[in-house]
């Protein structure tokens, strides 16, 4: 599923933040969500290679046991 032009308002506002992880198969959405956002971007390692075919723009690859950090 796409976000809708709504989601991608509330992404976008001041203050707001978003960091992108997605599925392989979600790369047009994970794309718009960083050109509109700034957000990074990533993925699983065994996942890359058929997001980056696809034409995702990754920031990273997450592996097993990778930690998150809030930055906001």
């Amino acid at each position: 599923m796409e976000p809708s032009e709504e989601d991608l308002a509330e992404l976008a506002r001041p203050g707001g933040r978003a960091h992108s992880h997605y599925h392989r198969n979600h790369s047009r959405a994970a794309n718009k969500i960083r050109a509109r956002t700034g957000a990074r971007t990533a993925i699983h390692p065994a996942d890359a290679p058929h997001a980056r075919k696809e034409g995702a723009e990754l920031d990273d690859e997450l592996n097993p046991g990778t930690k998150l950090v809030r930055s906001w």
